[in-house]
């Protein structure tokens, strides 16, 4: 397959595959935009450093032997900055998170989440933030005083973080359960500890001017394709590529993607039960009145139960017992005429097994054409 037969979106999600945090967040940004592979090629070079032209490389020669044999080497930590798992401390409170080192910072970010559970306050502060995605972008926060040390050392230096700013939420996600799982592969890991944290999400971003962590105290390599774990003050960090992904299956689309989104963003636990919203193809549906065919429905189903009495009783009997569990409720004559966009009418009727005489449920008649 030669480069000509992929368009630019086909660029984009292989390009997607590639990157992982913030450069991979400001390339999706790019995915609705007409041309926006090419300014998406420029993101992890600009973001990252000139080890990420690899990645353009690989995408723009989508012809490669690489990609035809359907294996592609995925450059985790050569596309994004590095994570540790810490001890952060604020106002006598103590969490175990997630830190960032990230080289494009020039000051420190605190998560809300992570301000609230260490009672953190401050003076409110108004920053000015410039990313390969959006420039002078002004966000309204505080400024706030922690400390933070390594999980793993039994005398752990701790480094004061002053003055770091807390407004938005950091929303960058985590990717390091292939390193985890792919420990047992490599003997030079084996020691290396993986502790586990309360706040499983990054909480704090650190800037590279906190010199202290960017001094190695050891080194661990072994091969030119296995992954370094190089130790500082707070830990292990990984570099070089973390394995290889499989992308013999087809990419996400942009709608997979949209529904996944919509599920992790309402997806929850109430009463001892998940819910989440439902995966409306548009934003705001408009769906057509079917209440006719649905008392068309309904007049065949009064016939069927005229003709037989028995099944009349058990079928009533089903649908009080989904009253009483909270399944269905009767709505009151002022309900009954409330019209909206998203009023769907669901015809029903009763469905009998052959291999079960006597036994049937109602069927909910959710389709319909109009």
């Amino acid at each position: 397959m030669s480069r000509e037969d992929f368009d630019d979106g086909e660029k984009m999600l292989r390009l997607l595959q590639f990157l992982d945090g913030v450069a991979k967040e400001a390339v999706a940004s790019l995915e609705a935009v007409d041309g926006g592979i090419h300014e998406a090629l420029k993101i992890p070079q600009k973001r990252c450093g000139r080890t990420c032209v690899t990645v353009s490389s690989i995408v723009d020669n989508l012809n490669s032997p690489v990609l035809q044999s359907g294996i592609a080497v995925k450059y985790i930590a050569k596309c994004c900055p590095s994570k540790f798992k810490c001890r952060i401390e604020g106002c006598g409170k103590v969490v175990t998170t997630y830190a960032m080192l990230d080289s494009g910072s020039e000051i420190i970010l605190v998560d809300p989440s992570l301000a609230s559970t260490l009672d953190l306050d401050g003076q409110p502060y108004e920053l000015v933030v410039s990313t390969v995605s959006n420039d002078n972008d002004i966000q309204h926060g505080y400024r706030v005083n922690l400390s933070v040390e390594s999980l793993i050392d039994n005398e752990p230096q701790r480094l004061e973080l002053r003055s770091a700013w807390c407004g938005r939420d950091l929303k960058i996600p985590l990717r390091h359960q292939l390193m985890r799982s792919n420990k047992s592969r490599w003997s030079h890991l084996q020691d290396v500890p993986f502790p586990d944290v309360q706040q499983k999400k990054i909480s704090i971003i650190i800037e590279t001017n906190v010199s202290e962590v960017l001094i190695p105290l050891d080194v661990r390599h072994s091969g030119p394709q296995a992954p370094v774990a190089i130790r500082s003050c707070l830990g292990f960090q990984f570099l070089a590529h973390l394995g290889c992904a499989s992308y013999n299956s087809k990419p996400k689309s942009l709608e997979d993607k949209r529904a996944e989104k919509v599920i992790e963003g309402t997806m929850g636990k109430i009463d001892g039960h998940y819910q989440m919203v439902l995966l409306w193809k548009h934003g705001d549906p408009r769906l057509p009145d079917n209440r006719s065919v649905a008392e068309i429905r309904l007049r065949h189903l009064r016939r069927r139960h005229e003709r037989d009495q028995e099944l009349k009783k058990k079928y009533l009997a089903i649908i009080d017992d989904y009253d009483e569990k909270g399944y269905a409720c009767k709505l009151t004559p002022e309900e009954t005429k409330v019209r909206s966009n998203k009023t769907w009418y669901l015809p029903h009727h009763p469905v009998l097994n052959p291999h079960k005489p006597g036994r049937f449920m109602p069927y909910l008649k959710q389709q319909g054409r109009h």
